[in-house]
């Protein structure tokens, strides 16, 4: 005989988010249908990375969208990173290069061939064939060999991903996505190293 179901009255209710009326709506794009798209519905958009000028650039056009929507207070930016940092720069560059060594190019060929149709990932590999990676200071592309989508590291010491990190808050960004390999090493590493600086830079604007 079957389990017979609570009555309506009785059945658990889905839990309320914790945000309200919603969770923030973060999204992400380079092409101009992205912009749109954001500057009418997102509260975040995400950026991946760029060179902090590009970024201001680009953030001053989708502000300019936004406003026309009547949201341009609505709006807010952020930034899709990831990190590699160590308690020396030589360290953090040595873990950069084991990230990529040994890749071929055609490794490489086959990400830019997958990617030919997104905007933000022909970013990404136009700033690593221009440059060779280091996009600039301690702001590397060269993950894009081995990998689509956010390939733009901050590597260097706690001190020197904390100022690229705070570049990007002083042209406007309040939200960041960072991850890194490993993953939860890279995450204790930035919590205890790279976060305390930029609490005590940025007091009262950290969550």
């Amino acid at each position: 005989m079957g389990r017979r179901l609570p009555s309506p009255a009785r059945r658990p209710r889905h839990p309320a988010p914790f945000q309200q009326p919603h969770p923030r709506f973060y999204l992400g794009g380079g092409s101009a249908q992205a912009w749109a798209i954001s500057a009418k519905h997102a509260d975040v958009h995400l950026f991946w990375g760029d060179r902090p000028e590009t970024i201001a650039g680009q953030m001053a056009e989708i502000r300019a969208l936004a406003a026309a929507e009547g949201r341009e207070e609505a709006l807010g930016f952020g930034m899709r990173l990831q990190i590699i940092c160590r308690e020396t720069e030589a360290e953090a560059w040595e873990a950069a290069d084991r990230l990529v060594r040994g890749v071929g190019e055609a490794r490489s060929a086959a990400i830019r061939a997958n990617v030919a149709n997104s905007v933000a990932n022909q970013r990404v590999q136009a700033l690593l064939a221009e440059t060779g990676g280091l996009i600039a200071p301690n702001l590397w592309a060269g993950l894009a060999k081995v990998r689509q989508g956010a390939g733009v590291a901050v590597v260097g010491d706690p001190a020197q991903c904390a100022a690229v990190l705070q570049r990007f808050i002083d042209i406007g960004c309040h939200s960041f996505c960072l991850s890194g390999y490993l993953h939860d090493e890279e995450a204790e590493r930035f919590g205890r190293l790279v976060r305390p600086i930029l609490a005590e830079r940025n007091a009262g604007r950290l969550k």
